[in-house]
């Protein structure tokens, strides 16, 4: 109906993503560095049925089922990872799937992408690597015909960079 201004609405969503994943690095830093977890969420203020989130939150080493896990989980301001996840990948997928590609979108795609995999969420690890692999081969697609993009698909550089994709996606397995 055009009454919201979507470009606004992306920037807001940028912010935000850019915000919460700095945060992450931030709790990183602490727990790793200086031994505690920066709690983000007011967990005081939730309602009981968020009871399940709240040790996470607090600690960022206890799963919604109450288990110990191996790894520091933080999430910033959201509940959990996979929260974290599911607002930030739309942004990477707007930042890094526009028509215009620049240095700058692709180091705020990048810098979002890393907060997602620093979150350890395995949806959100399966998503960045898709989301990379699509734009890759849109960039090596190029602009053309339909045969010459094809061609370009099968030149030896991206048949090169497909191998590295394929044993990135292996490593990370």
């Amino acid at each position: 109906s055009r009454v919201i201004d979507l470009k606004t609405v992306a920037r807001a969503a940028l912010y935000v993503a850019m915000a919460a994943t700095a945060l992450i690095m931030i709790q990183y830093v602490c727990y790793y560095l200086f031994d505690f977890h920066l709690q983000l969420v007011p967990t005081a203020l939730l309602k009981e049925n968020a009871a399940q989130w709240v040790k996470l939150a607090e600690t960022g080493r206890y799963s919604v089922t109450g288990n110990l896990m191996k790894l520091y989980r933080p999430s910033a301001f959201f509940l959990e990872p996979s929260h974290f996840t599911i607002y930030c990948f739309p942004v990477v997928a707007l930042v890094l799937l526009q028509f215009k590609a620049s240095f700058k979108r692709l180091f705020l795609a990048a810098f979002l992408s890393v907060g997602i995999l620093l979150t350890t969420s395995g949806m959100g690890i399966a998503l960045v690597f898709g989301m990379w692999a699509l734009a890759l081969f849109r960039y090596l697609m190029g602009e053309g015909t339909i045969a010459e993009r094809v061609k370009n698909l099968l030149k030896p550089r991206a048949l090169i960079l497909y191998g590295i994709a394929v044993v990135a996606l292996v490593v990370a397995y």
